[in-house]
C-alpha cells in the first residue's frame, strides 16, 4: 500500500527544495543550426554568419568531435536557441545523455547545462558526414592555426 511508501516519497520530496530554480527554455521562434566537425588534427565550426577552422593537438575523432562543439559553444555569436549538428553519433548520444566517459564530452555536457541555466536553448542532431557543411574546413589544409571568413551564402 501507499503508505508502505510515504516515507521514502516524503524524504525524495524534501530533496527537491534543495535544487536551484533555472529557467527551462522555450524556443520562441526556430532555433539556429550550428554545424560542427574535427579530424584528429583540426576543428571546423559553421555559423549562418561566419566558417572557421583550427588546428588542434592530435586526439582520437571522438575527443576532437567534443572540442569542435566546446569551441562553438564558446562563440559570441551562439544564438540563444541552438541546435548543433554533429555527425559523431556517440558525442550526440552522450550529449543527450548528460555524459560521456571522456573528460572533453564531459566539458560539453557541463557547458551545455550551464548554458541552459542561463536560458538558451540548447540541443543535439546527427548529421551525416556527407551533409555536413563543417566537413570541409575541418579538413581544408590552414596556412595559419586559425581560420575565419564569412559564410558564403
Amino acid at each position: 500500500s501507499f503508505d508502505d511508501y510515504k516515507p521514502f516519497f516524503l524524504k525524495a520530496l524534501s530533496h527537491l527544495r534543495e535544487i536551484d530554480w533555472f529557467p527551462i527554455p522555450n524556443p520562441a521562434k526556430r532555433p539556429t543550426h550550428i554545424y560542427t566537425d574535427a579530424t584528429t588534427t583540426q576543428l571546423g565550426i559553421v555559423f549562418p554568419t561566419f566558417t572557421a577552422a583550427k588546428r588542434t593537438t592530435r586526439k582520437n575523432v571522438y575527443e576532437t568531435e567534443a572540442e569542435a562543439v566546446a569551441w562553438a559553444l564558446e562563440q559570441q555569436e551562439l544564438p540563444n536557441s541552438t541546435v548543433l549538428r554533429i555527425d559523431n553519433m556517440a558525442l550526440v548520444y552522450a550529449i543527450k545523455k548528460g555524459r560521456s566517459n571522456t573528460t572533453e564530452a564531459n566539458n560539453v555536457c557541463r557547458k551545455i547545462f550551464n548554458l541552459q541555466r542561463q536560458g538558451k536553448f540548447i540541443a543535439a542532431k546527427w548529421i551525416s558526414t556527407t551533409q555536413n557543411p563543417a566537413d570541409v574546413p575541418s579538413r581544408r589544409h590552414l596556412s595559419s592555426p586559425l581560420f575565419v571568413s564569412p559564410r558564403l551564402a
